[in-house]
């Protein structure tokens, strides 16, 4: 059995900004990622995608969208890291019934960029799927009118991977 050593210390930044929530999100298909790399730290520095494929933004509703990544240890010793994004959609439209309802019957993958500024890869090694969504009018003129509660759920063998912001802007056009 290899010996698993622990490599440093954990430390608070005074400098580090730690505000909670996301600023966007990005999806794609899973079959869509040809390859990524990452540097020594695991950080994701390059994505290819396939011929004609890209990276979709979907903005959501202010202070709704939440990024959770759980582990759960086996007792074989193994285990798995599950990541679960959640966001909802203002107003319903019949061109994002249709999205969505593609989205449902794929395996997907998500970038995310939190409120600090840095961005997340979310079910890049299993894909992600869609667990949840409802399409509602709200009942009153102060509820949301859209898609609510739109959860994308992964099982991956490790933490969500951030991502270089230097390659955002080249996924969000369809690759040649």
């Amino acid at each position: 059995m290899p010996t698993c050593a622990l490599t440093s210390s954990i430390l608070v930044n005074c400098n580090d900004s730690f505000i909670g929530g996301i600023k966007d999100v990005y999806v794609s298909e899973y079959d869509s990622l040809d390859i990524y790399s990452e540097d020594a730290n695991g950080m994701i520095t390059g994505v290819t995608m396939v011929e004609g494929k890209q990276f979709f933004r979907y903005q959501f509703t202010k202070n709704s969208a939440t990024l959770v990544d759980t582990y759960a240890p086996s007792d074989n010793g193994g285990g798995a890291y599950t990541p679960v994004l959640t966001l909802n959609l203002k107003g319903l439209r019949q061109s994002v019934s249709n999205e969505l309802q593609t989205l449902a019957n794929i395996d997907s993958v998500a970038i995310v960029k939190d409120a600090n500024g840095k961005y997340w890869a979310v079910g890049f090694q299993n894909g992600l799927s869609v667990t949840n969504m409802a399409a509602q009018t709200g009942g009153n003129s102060t509820e949301l009118n859209g898609y609510s509660a739109l959860t994308l759920t992964g099982s991956e063998p490790k933490f969500i991977k951030a991502v270089d912001p230097s390659i955002i802007a080249a996924l969000l056009v369809p690759a040649s």
